[in-house]
């Protein structure tokens, strides 16, 4: 899925099931977030709100101190690391499912299924635990079964889509050989391993319906909103289905993938690296400096809640699936 499912539709379905705004917020931005927070160039600002770019932070503090983040994404998606296949890829994107797919007569234990169990188990933990960042995280991870179902996290042919050698040049990690089409919820498109057509709209239907029964906290059931994901479903495409529900939710905030960094982390510049004054603007040039000093500002914020969220969402899936 993408950030029109991630974040504006899980709102939305955060909203319908009972939740309050800034509750709402928490989920849907942890949801999208599991998809930034990687190993990329992060837009920060310094003590003098002077914009500048750093790259993920290893950890932060000073020594005895040391926090240690980890991503949920690599920018290099097609990444040949088994660490982020097995460490990043799989317990948040592809997380092994029920053994119930054949390919050829053989079965894969670490591909994804639509709503799995392994999946299912730790959004039913967040929600148990009332942990809104481990609700989100679980949320991503169990609408990407949907929509990266029967691929595994691995560089296997388990993935291989096509047999033409020219069609098949991404590596067969995820389902990079058919790059995003299993994400866009408007598109039709075919996966040839089964010859068979997929409707995305139709999966991530089905995948907002389970969402909505997992989650719901008040007396409304599905049957009282389908019609209304029907028509976010049903949108046209990704920026037309975005409005639409930024016009329902009004009280949505917009998302912002720098706004927890910023608001969890202070980020110091040597000031030899601070670049001249831009004479259009007025403003300095944003840079990438070379040594940045990064402290925390504010440990209960929702950066390092978000961590946390993760570290222990990594945790689970480690324990509850033994391949990996």
């Amino acid at each position: 899925m993408q950030k029109d499912f991630h974040y504006y539709v899980i709102y939305a379905l955060a909203k319908e099931a009972g939740y309050a705004d800034n509750e709402a917020y928490i989920i849907a931005h942890s949801s999208q977030y599991v998809d930034d927070n990687t190993d990329r160039e992060y837009t920060v600002t310094d003590s003098s709100d002077r914009e500048f770019y750093v790259g993920f932070p290893d950890k932060t503090g000073k020594s005895g101190e040391f926090y240690f983040p980890i991503i949920t994404q690599a920018v290099d998606i097609t990444s040949f690391k088994l660490s982020v296949q097995r460490y990043v890829f799989a317990p948040f994107h592809f997380i092994p499912g029920d053994n119930n797919v054949e390919i050829n007569g053989k079965k894969n234990s670490l591909c994804t299924t639509r709503g799995c169990k392994n999946a299912i188990t730790l959004v039913q933990d967040a929600v148990k635990n009332k942990d809104l960042y481990r609700i989100g995280i679980a949320l991503h991870t169990y609408a990407d079964t949907w929509s990266h179902e029967r691929f595994s996290a691995f560089h296997e042919d388990w993935n291989k889509v096509y047999k033409s050698a020219l069609k098949s040049i991404p590596p067969n990690i995820g389902h990079a050989e058919v790059f995003h089409k299993p994400d866009e919820i408007s598109l039709v498109w075919e996966d040839k391993r089964f010859k068979e057509k997929i409707d995305n709209r139709e999966r991530a239907l089905q995948a907002a319906e389970e969402i909505f029964g997992f989650i719901k906290k008040g007396k409304r059931q599905w049957s009282d909103v389908k019609s209304t994901f029907e028509n976010i479903m049903s949108a046209k495409n990704f920026d037309e289905r975005i409005n639409l529900i930024k016009n329902i939710y009004k009280a949505m905030q917009d998302y912002d993938e720098d706004k927890w960094i910023n608001e969890a982390l202070i980020f110091s510049r040597d000031a030899s690296e601070i670049p001249e004054y831009d004479p259009l603007t007025g403003n300095p040039k944003p840079n990438r400096p070379r040594f940045v000093d990064i402290a925390a500002k504010e440990i209960n914020s929702h950066w390092f809640r978000f961590q946390n969220a993760a570290k222990k969402q990594l945790a689970m899936v480690l324990n509850m699936v033994d391949a990996l």
